[in-house]
């Protein structure tokens, strides 16, 4: 099944520097790929049940970050009844570059800024798959 659209939301993890690489890599992803085929979910919009953020989950697939084991923005896509169709969990990014660890979460620095890039072409390489219909 192709479809003409793709959400990526990531979660906020505000106190957590991989949550701010979570955050940058969707960005960065997003810029990549071009606003015609992908979709910033608005993650305070959709815990606020933004009727417009709810019903494009549920209709579009949507690709999560997440940047610690609570996975919130996973569990948030999920309560709304959302097509989850990737997860990009930023901690197992790190196993398998753990010399790229972030210096804090206001100032990632060289390394964490490596790890964004890292995490932003894991979610273009999983974005252009969806959009072209393939099976993972």
């Amino acid at each position: 099944m192709t479809t003409d659209k793709v959400g990526i939301t990531a979660c906020t993890g505000m106190g957590n520097a991989l949550g701010t690489v979570s955050r940058q890599a969707m960005y960065k992803a997003i810029e990549i790929l071009g606003a015609e085929n992908v979709a910033l979910i608005c993650f305070p919009a959709l815990c606020a049940g933004v009727e417009e953020d709810v019903e494009f989950v549920k209709k579009y697939p949507i690709i999560i970050l997440d940047g610690c084991a609570s996975k919130c923005a996973e569990k948030v896509i999920r309560k709304m009844g959302g097509n989850i169709a990737a997860k990009v969990f930023i901690p197992d990014v790190l196993k398998h570059h753990p010399e790229l660890k972030p210096e804090s979460r206001v100032e990632l620095g060289p390394k964490g800024r490596m790890l964004v890039d890292f995490v932003a072409d894991a979610v273009v390489q999983e974005a252009k798959r969806i959009l072209e219909g393939k099976k993972k």
